[in-house]
């Protein structure tokens, strides 16, 4: 059967193929016949394959119907944030060693809002290890005797660029 990679994850080697019957097929990346072209494994990439007969949801015997390609890259639509140094789905192509730290004494939205611009003009497309936390401030006024009290609200995250292969990439 033939059909064309709808969704592959570079963490877990997987992904979908949407055969020319219109269903989905689950594969691995060691499904794939020759292991030396996995460097085109990407979205969008035309297949043939096996629709193993015990488990019709699972593609073997992969093979790449177009000669072998270098495939570029696509980028999230979206700004992503992530609490951990991976994002499910898309390859760090670049993780700065810059951490872009912004706070807030309005709210954790605007704290929020400004490290992800504060990112955006480093070139980044991903914040990771991103957190937010507020924190109470307690303080007198010098010389009134009076005390005060502030909450600042902070957001920070390392800049990174995110992407993932595809045929159908513009990014090389």
């Amino acid at each position: 059967m033939k059909g064309h990679i709808k969704t592959y994850s570079p963490s877990t080697k997987g992904g979908v193929i949407t055969g020319e019957d219109a269903k989905h097929y689950f594969f691995h990346h060691r499904d794939f016949l020759d292991q030396c072209q996995l460097v085109n494994l990407c979205e969008a990439a035309l297949v043939s394959f096996d629709p193993q007969v015990k488990h019709p949801d699972k593609a073997k015997n992969c093979v790449f119907i177009t000669a072998p390609f270098f495939p570029s890259y696509v980028t999230p639509e979206r700004f992503i944030t992530c609490d951990s140094e991976k994002v499910s789905g898309w390859e760090v192509i670049e993780r700065s060693d810059w951490v872009i730290h912004k706070k807030s004494y309005i709210s954790l939205e605007i704290a929020n809002k400004d490290a992800i611009v504060g990112a955006g003009q480093v070139g980044a497309n991903a914040l990771l290890e991103f957190e937010s936390f507020s924190k109470l401030v307690i303080g007198s006024g010098s010389g009134q005797g009076r005390t005060f009290t502030h909450l600042i609200h902070h957001c920070r995250g390392r800049a990174a660029t995110v992407a993932k292969r595809s045929s159908k990439g513009i990014y090389p």
